[in-house]
This record gives structure tokens, sequence and C-alpha cells, in this order.
């Protein structure tokens, strides 16, 4: 049986996570509709479109993360710069595999943009909810005080 310290620990994980869908499924909504209009109209290409996009959301996912989802860790996570280089780092990689799986998806098979997009988002959710709880809101662990 789970102690209920363990329980409360899986609670608020949950909680991060449910909380963390939320504010990603947000930016998911504003990331596919900036690259609609700017493939739609043509303004870019859609690799750019997509990087821009990525870039955006990102920006605007950490803000509301930093201060709803991860609210309880960030103040043992370091500085806010410090939260916001390493949240942008971690999501890094989930970026670059879902700008990657979006071009092939888009260029490769023929799938329209804001479907390439979508697809290669939800792969790197789970990506980037590890990286982000794990490396950008990680604590400091305590150090032992010698008397």
């Amino acid at each position: 049986m789970p102690s209920p310290r363990a329980d409360q620990s899986v609670k608020a994980e949950a909680a991060r996570f449910s909380g963390f869908l939320v504010v990603g499924g947000a930016c998911t909504l504003l990331n596919l509709a900036i690259v609609y209009l700017l493939t739609r109209f043509d303004l870019l290409p859609y690799l750019a479109a997509s990087i821009l996009a990525w870039e955006a959301t990102i920006l605007l996912n950490f803000a509301l993360n930093d201060r709803l989802t991860f609210r309880t860790l960030a103040a043992r996570a370091g500085s806010w710069i410090a939260r916001l280089l390493r949240f942008h780092g971690a999501y890094l990689a989930g970026e670059a595999l879902a700008i990657a799986l979006g071009a092939a998806l888009h260029i490769s098979f023929g799938l329209p943009a804001v479907l390439a997009q979508a697809i290669s988002v939800g792969v790197a959710t789970l990506i980037n909810f590890a990286s982000v709880r794990f490396w950008a809101y990680r604590t400091r662990a305590a150090v032992p005080r010698s008397n």
C-alpha cells in the first residue's frame, strides 16, 4: 500500500500534467492558427511558419505554465530567467522532433499543413512535459549544513 506522502506526490504530478495539458491545448490552438494563417495566405512557407508558431507559443506556454502549472515549484527552481531558459531548452528536443515530423508529414506525405502540425504537437507533448517537469522545474537539492 502506498504511503500517504507517495499518494500525495502522485496526485500533485497528475494535477500538474492536467494543467500542462490545458495550457498546452490552448497554446496548440494558437500554434495551429498561426500556421493556418501564415500558410493559407502564402505569407510564409510551412517550415518557416511552423518555426515561428513554435517559438511564439513556447513563450506563452512558459508564461502560463510558470504562473499556473508549476507555481508551487517555481520558487525552488531558480530565477525567472533561469526557468525561462531551461523551459525553452527543454522544449527544443520536442520542438525539433515536432518540426521534423510535421515537415515529413506535410512535405513527404502531402498531409495538409495544419494536420501535420497537429500530429507533431501531439507526439511532442509527453516529451515536453517530462523535460519541463524534471529539468526546467527541477528543485535544488538541499545542501547539508556542517556544524
